[in-house]
Formats: C-alpha cells, structure tokens, sequence
C-alpha cells in the first residue's frame, strides 16, 4: 500500500475568468490574450511555497455574480448576494 507522501506534492490554480479578463485588460489596455493568462499563471506558480510544488493543473470558469438573496441553511437568515453600499467594489467606483 503506498502512502500519501509516494505522490508529489502538487497544487491547482482556479482562475475567475471574469476578474483576470478585467485585470488583464486594465494592464495591458486590451483584450488579454492566452500568453497573458499563462503569464499570469507563471507568475503565481513562481510564488513561495508554490515554486517548490508541481503544478496539477489550471481551472478557469466564468460566472455571472451572484445576486439576490438565499436562506443560509443554519442562520436562518436570509443572505444578500447583491454589492452593498460598504464594500469595497462600491468604494472603489
């Protein structure tokens, strides 16, 4: 039987394609290409402790934000999804 320490240690990298679509495109004023998110990704993957790991793969998503509101199921109050007059996205804006 082989232990856990026989694998590598390895990490994922999950990109919100919607935020780097954003950041890329404020820092290089257009349509960031797929050498940008590589970039992107070779420049986490350089950060300690993550230089020492293996990469195990990439994932990429995009969503709309959520919105509305959803009963949290041990609160029992009603969790509001939408921006809020005090966060920092409204701040910023």
């Amino acid at each position: 039987m082989l232990g856990w320490m026989a694998f590598p240690a390895r990490y994922a990298i999950l990109l919100d394609g919607e935020f780097v679509k954003k950041v890329l495109e404020g820092q290089q004023r257009r349509f960031p290409t797929k050498d940008n998110v590589l970039g992107e990704v070779q420049r986490i993957s350089a950060v300690e402790p993550l230089a020492a790991l293996e990469l195990y793969r990439i994932f990429h998503y995009t969503a709309e934000p959520l919105s509305g509101t959803a009963p949290p199921r041990s609160l029992g109050q009603r969790l509001i999804l939408e921006p809020q007059p005090n966060t920092q996205e409204t701040k910023a804006s």
